[in-house]
């Protein structure tokens, strides 16, 4: 697994995609290493919105942000405005100019990833997510996660990563995701992680059903699952529907509130049917 220079990402398969319809199956892979990110990162969008990519140089060296499964539907400036959150090369996954549809199962993959360790000459270091799913404006995506199994995101001296499960949904995408039957054991953040947002587009809201049910999850993870809901400005707000089996605000399982666009409103999400607000609370 590896910085490519048009991902931004150090993964092993990423699939990106702005225009069109696929089928995509990621099945039975074994990602069990990492070396450390040598290509450019984004650090800055120009008046434009183009990315500005800095080389690595001897003196700034490449931070290793690595997901080892990374999806990237619609995952342009307009749905993701955050320079560090889009991949080098805008053509890789940008903004979809009509509605783009992916029907993607990700299945009985093992994810158990070694420790890359900073030195006094390296502020090289491993963070991210192991699968990781972004989902921007324009999107329409039917996604099977099951049957993987996440022992390690490395480093186990420090943090281990982020998320096992990561889920970015944005503007008026449209989601049909289900989750089931995953193993997840040891994360820096949370086993399954969301963060929904309304939609930037006038009068566009999204809409999203997830279930999440008969997982595992191993004693390593801080949270079992964690929903983000973010706020804006935007007029109507957009829907997400989650089911969760042995759902515990609370205790291992939170909904919290986030201003990555400060503003006004919060999208509508419902949790095994009920109206949450967040944060950590019905």
């Amino acid at each position: 697994m590896r910085m490519g220079p048009d991902s931004n990402i150090g993964s092993a398969i990423i699939i990106g995609q702005n225009q069109g319809t696929s089928t995509v199956r990621i099945e039975d892979n074994f990602i069990f290493t990492n070396s450390a990110g040598v290509y450019p990162i984004v650090t800055a969008l120009d008046p434009d919105g183009k990315q500005t990519v800095n080389p690595v140089t001897a003196g700034r060296l490449a931070k290793n942000a690595m997901d080892p499964i990374e999806i990237g539907l619609c995952r342009g400036t307009q749905s993701f405005p955050r320079a560090f959150d889009l991949y080098a090369s805008a053509s890789f996954s940008g903004n979809c100019s009509s509605a783009s549809t992916m029907r993607v199962t990700i299945a009985n993959n093992n994810i158990d990833l070694g420790s890359i360790k900073q030195s006094a000459t390296s502020n090289v270091r491993q963070d991210g997510d192991g699968i990781d799913l972004n989902i921007g404006a324009g999107s329409l995506i039917n996604a099977i996660i099951s049957g993987n199994n996440l022992i390690s995101l490395g480093n186990q001296e420090n943090s281990v990563g982020d998320n096992g499960l990561t889920f970015d949904i944005r503007d008026n995408s449209n989601v049909n995701l289900s989750i089931y039957r995953n193993t997840i054991n040891h994360t820096g953040d949370s086993a399954i992680g969301f963060s929904m947002q309304n939609s930037s587009l006038p009068n566009l809201p999204g809409s999203s059903t997830i279930w999440i049910n008969a997982n595992s999850y191993g004693p390593n993870n801080p949270l079992n699952v964690l929903i983000d809901i973010a706020n804006n400005i935007s007029q109507p707000a957009s829907n997400f529907f989650v089911t969760i089996d042995n759902f515990a605000p609370n205790n291992k399982d939170a909904v919290d509130k986030k201003n990555y666009n400060p503003g006004t409103t919060y999208p509508n999400l419902y949790v095994n049917g009920s109206l949450y607000q967040g944060p950590y609370a019905p």
